[in-house]
């Protein structure tokens, strides 16, 4: 049989747009626009049992306060019908450059179908950066599954109290 014989649905998908401005020589934005399909059988992010499709926006700002001081915040919507329904995520992050960032984080499942899980993510990181490593430590209540910040998305379990994360490229 030909190779693609048995694939009569997506496993995931992904369309984005991206635009950015520099507004003047302190303020930089970006906004961008991401479509996702997500089939969970073929990528573990929920318990959700069928496809999900995903509308994302997110409104980056950066404003830089000297030549090693930085404030970035960062809006997030996600909408959909599936899984836990509608997201909103607020980022404010200060960054001392180039090793150090503090942020604090909340993501509010406010369409949730289910009144009791209508509840906030707060959680405060601090971090440092050499060259490709970063090691972070944060507090407070992450939700499980799919984390994008500044336009990076990894997949995390949920937890609630102290968390320490390294990670690195090479």
């Amino acid at each position: 049989s030909p190779f693609n014989a048995n694939m009569d649905s997506i496993f995931f998908q992904d369309i984005n747009i991206e635009i950015k401005r520099k507004i003047n020589k302190k303020i930089k934005a970006n906004l961008n626009y991401f479509y996702f399909i997500f089939n969970p059988f073929a990528n573990i992010v929920t318990k959700y049992e069928g496809t999900i499709y995903s509308h994302i926006g997110v409104l980056d700002v950066a404003y830089k306060i000297n030549k090693k001081h930085s404030i970035r915040t960062e809006i997030q919507h996600l909408w959909t019908e599936q899984d836990q329904g509608n997201w909103a995520t607020g980022i404010i992050e200060y960054t001392i450059s180039p090793k150090w960032f503090f942020a604090v984080l909340d993501q509010y499942n406010y369409g949730n179908s289910h009144e009791e899980k209508r509840i906030h993510y707060l959680l405060g990181s601090v971090g440092y950066i050499h060259h490709s490593t970063r090691i972070s430590a944060n507090f407070g209540k992450q939700r499980a599954g799919i984390f994008c910040i500044g336009g990076i998305c990894r997949p995390v379990p949920a937890s609630n109290g102290v968390t320490l994360t390294f990670t690195t490229s090479f």
